[in-house]
């Protein structure tokens, strides 16, 4: 506020000191009382041009933090409360910046498995239902993994963690941007594919993930490896909302599961 008014003060005084030097050259013509005005209005043009530079760099400063503080929380780290620093409109900016935040943080912490980083199953039926009600073409390929008990049984829930986040990480090189991976809980995962082409596509997938899990596995200098029974299931050929989809799919993986695990099976 006092930074505007005193630019406000400064623009008088330079309009008052125009208006003054024009009129005393038209009426007397005194050029060395003129010459003190114009070194006056030199003085007062630099102290607004220095002034300016400090709420510059001011300005560029909180501007520069309120970036930073935004990049922070795009990238997941743990922010608290932004540092409102200003009383004027950029520190309006700073308030609304603070409170978007900690808005998508709790958002995100509602869609998000705290374990893997993954969509939980909240964020996956949004998500489904959305498609299903767009009449969008989507595959959901139920993975169930194999093997993983023993690894928790023998080695212990930390290891079975990690085993869980490697697989987490895995998967996520079969997706795209426009697709979704979800952990819905304990050893099980699922795939939706938007816009699949076509069934051999699918399979490639398929293969794709059973390839990936299947891949030895070093945690804590224990060698662990697992295999991955998948249900596939296609909308809205096996189910007309996100539920029928996903059951049928549940009911693919049960069967790849007994024709012998590490394998996939389609719905129809």
């Amino acid at each position: 506020m006092w930074s505007r008014f005193f630019l406000f003060m400064v623009g008088v005084g330079v309009l008052v000191n125009v208006t003054y030097i024009a009129t005393s050259l038209a009426q007397t013509g005194n050029v060395p009382h003129l010459l003190g005005v114009v070194f006056a209005l030199a003085v007062m043009f630099a102290s607004a041009f220095i002034f300016s530079k400090v709420i510059a760099n001011s300005l560029i400063s909180d501007i520069s933090e309120i970036i930073e503080y935004i990049h922070k929380v795009e990238f997941g780290e743990n922010m608290g409360p932004i540092n409102v620093t200003r009383k004027d409109e950029l520190g309006t900016l700073q308030k609304v910046v603070g409170k978007l935040a900690n808005k998508d943080k709790a958002v995100q912490e509602a869609n998000e498995d705290p374990l893997t980083g993954l969509a939980n199953r909240r964020f996956l039926m949004q998500r489904m239902e959305g498609l299903t009600k767009s009449q969008a073409q989507y595959a959901a390929f139920f993975i169930d993994l194999d093997g993983f008990k023993p690894i928790n049984d023998k080695f212990g829930h930390d290891v079975g963690d990690e085993a869980l986040q490697v697989v987490s990480d895995r998967l996520s090189a079969c997706v795209r941007e426009e697709d979704v991976l979800c952990r819905l809980g304990g050893d099980e995962f699922v795939i939706v594919l938007v816009n699949l082409e076509n069934r051999e596509v699918a399979e490639q997938r398929a293969n794709k993930v059973l390839e990936l899990v299947g891949q030895p596995i070093w945690i804590s200098g224990n060698r662990v490896r697992l295999g991955a029974s998948i249900g596939i299931a296609f909308a809205p050929e096996d189910g007309d909302d996100a539920e029928a989809v996903l059951n049928a799919a549940d009911e693919s993986m049960y069967a790849a599961k007994q024709g012998g695990k590490n394998q996939f099976r389609f719905y129809s």
